[in-house]
């Protein structure tokens, strides 16, 4: 992306970039029904062939400009040509990818285990490239530009026919059984590559991660600078390998090849762990290569990092953070610069953050977003949901005097203003209103939540395939369905002396509770009956301060117990088929070693059903417990039962209410 006029600040909470790319008809000569059925239009041989042709010519064209590297004696036309070599070269490996696993639909490198996801998205971050390598080019060489543009357009046009050739809604290919094998929810192995391990999925959400390697600025970790960890991580990982990077100030410029699988980067927090640069195109980089860190490598993820470029509005491009990374995942990150500072360059990308605007120059404009979809068929573009978007400290004072945009500002006269797709939907602030919006053909803002859900989590990057396995938390649909709520505290102040004094109760199925804060005494929470769903909620009090009938997942919930002075425990049978299950929690020493206790006598000890699974903690230790018939420490397949898809079928339900869940284990 080359620009000079204005800065472009892409700013998200959740940014989605879809890169895909394709999958396949298969003829007579193929005998798998997958590829026999459903992704292309043409033959598989005819599909293979064509990627061969195209790969030829990749390294054909990539001879060439080999040629123009040594002797050009300018910096930035250097860095050019570099940005190409290199941009061929990850379209090589894209399109080999794309062979390989059509020719192996099982095989154990295919990512999602999606094919027809897969394959689409590697297409179509090859059909991005070579416009890249181009832009490079731009003011500096018309003449070398010129001599490439023939051999990189004639790729373009052949990814671009790919593209074409494929099904963009390939019907679903079943198993023996009647079951979908794309997107199917059977099961937790249906839905994760092998190479995404179970604990991976606790990397971004517990402290104390296990480091492989650790990067510290004085000297007592392995490394001190980011660089030396990252080439002595093994290539081609099919394991995770973290890199903790301790906090400091780290003013280096990062860069992880395309061979550096599933490295994932854990500092100690935004502001804390900073890696900084300050490269632009002012200075002579290409906006590629002016990135402060950038990632090329399958399966990246980051927590707790600000990633900043400090070149400052007046050097224009400067990026801070770069991603090619397919199945990226930056939680908890920061990302600080002026103009493209996050050039989320191809592939599937999620991001749960807040980037802030930032100050421009006097006569520049600030835009959020830059998207550069160019043809129909690719399936990428930006969703920005549950985010904040707000002022940098140095824009504050001119908030009224600069001008700033989601990207619904014209690039050049009315230049695609008829083919974008830019949308609204139950947006919030006092930046919100509707009434002065643009009248652009497509611009369009969404009525309902049906027109809102194409762009969703599990819609728009089949983020149901893969980012449960990386342990952060997102949202998969909006729109609503029985009784919501979110943000709200309820509470009832009787106190312990009154006993029984519920704070809410809930006789309503398909419910579901979000942020909420729960404050009682005895009977806090009283579950009356049906299927709820609470995430993210407090929930305080002294007795059965969570009873009820009810079939009912809680996750990522706080109790509070209100009375630390006497003895706390996990429950107790209120009925004789009494049924609590306690699956990868933190459980605090108040906990008596015993865990449960009984409700009188041995009324339904052996009728009840209580189980633990995985916790952690100083109260989670199990050599204690109770050894009643009923109570159980349970293995995975016991625990599938107690699923949100299995248990409250969530899957059915929870998809509509726009709050976060974890459906598996």
């Amino acid at each position: 992306m080359s620009r000079f006029s204005f800065p472009s600040l892409f700013i998200f909470l959740f940014l989605v970039l879809i890169v895909v790319s394709t999958p396949y008809e298969a003829s007579s000569r193929i005998r798998s029904d997958y590829l026999q059925n459903e992704c292309l239009k043409v033959p598989i041989y005819e599909f293979v062939g064509s990627l061969k042709t195209t790969i030829d010519t990749i390294q054909d064209v990539t001879s060439t400009i080999s040629n123009f590297g040594n002797f050009v004696g300018n910096f930035r036309l250097t860095n050019a040509i570099t940005d190409c070599l290199d941009l061929l070269d990850f379209s090589a490996d894209e399109l080999s990818w794309s062979m390989s696993a059509s020719q192996n639909p099982k095989g154990k490198n295919n990512s999602t285990g999606d094919l027809s996801s897969d394959l689409r998205t590697w297409l179509s971050a090859a059909f991005v490239n070579q416009g890249t390598c181009i832009d490079g080019f731009e003011g500096i060489s018309s003449i070398l530009k010129s001599l490439v543009a023939g051999g990189l357009n004639k790729i373009t046009s052949s990814v671009q026919q790919l593209l074409n050739k494929v099904d963009s809604n390939p019907k679903p290919n079943y198993d023996t059984n009647g079951v979908a094998l794309a997107g199917r929810k059977s099961s937790q192995k249906d839905k994760f590559p092998a190479w995404f391990k179970r604990e991976d999925r606790k990397l971004l959400v517990i402290n104390g991660v296990t480091a492989d390697a650790i990067v510290a600025a004085d000297g007592t970790g392995n490394f001190t600078k980011i660089m030396d960890a990252v080439s002595a991580a093994p290539d081609y990982s099919m394991r995770r390998y973290v890199i903790y990077i301790k906090k400091g100030f780290y003013n280096e410029y990062v860069e992880i090849k395309k061979k550096k699988w599933n490295l994932m980067m854990v500092g100690d927090g935004m502001g804390v762990t900073v890696i900084s640069g300050n490269r632009s195109v002012i200075d002579g980089w290409t906006t590629f290569r002016s990135a402060t860190f950038a990632v090329s490598g399958r399966g990246f993820i980051a927590r707790d990092i600000t990633f900043e470029n400090t070149a400052g509005a007046a050097k224009h491009q400067a990026v801070a953070l770069r991603s090619d990374s397919d199945l990226s995942v930056f939680f908890r990150c920061e990302i600080k610069g002026y103009q493209d500072t996050l050039y989320t360059h191809t592939m599937r990308q999620f991001y749960r953050n807040v980037i802030l605007a930032k100050k421009g120059l006097s006569n520049q404009k600030n835009t959020i977003t830059a998207q550069g979809r160019k043809d129909p068929n690719e399936p990428t573009g930006f969703s920005i949901q549950f985010c904040n978007i707000s002022a940098d400290i140095d824009l504050l004072p001119y908030t009224n005097s600069t001008y700033t945009y989601l990207g619904w500002l014209e690039w050049s006269g009315d230049q695609y203003l008829d083919t974008l797709h830019y949308g609204e939907y139950l947006n919030y602030g006092p930046g919100a209103g509707l009434a002065n919006r643009v009248k652009w053909p497509g611009y369009h803002i969404f009525n309902t939540s049906n027109q809102a859900n194409n762009f969703t989590v599990a819609q728009f990057i089949e983020g149901n395939l893969w980012l449960p396995s990386t342990g952060v938390r997102y949202t998969a649909a909006v729109s609503g369905e029985g009784f919501l709520a979110r943000d709200i505290t309820i509470e009832n102040t009787a106190g312990p002396q009154k006993h029984q004094a519920v704070a809410l109760r809930i006789y309503a199925d398909l419910a579901a509770l979000y942020r909420c804060t729960i404050n009682g005494y005895q009977d806090t929470l009283y579950v009356h009956s049906f299927r709820q769903f609470y995430r993210e909620c407090n929930i305080s009090g002294t007795i059965d301060y969570i009873f009820g009938k009810a079939a009912v997942v809680f996750q990522a919930y706080n109790v509070l117990s209100n009375s630390a002075s006497v003895k706390s425990y996990l429950g107790r049978p209120w009925r004789v088929y009494s049924r609590t299950v306690i699956l990868e929690f933190y459980i605090d020493d108040f906990i008596d070693p015993t865990g449960w206790t009984n409700w009188f006598g041995d009324q339904g000890l052996d009728g009840l059903y209580y189980g633990e699974y995985d916790n952690y903690g100083p109260g989670s230790a199990v050599d204690s417990r109770v050894t009643w018939p009923g109570f159980h420490i349970m293995d995975a397949y016991d625990v599938y039962n107690f699923t949100v898809s299995y248990f409250i079928t969530g899957d059915e339900w929870l998809h509509s209410t726009s709050f976060p869940y974890d459906d598996g284990i």
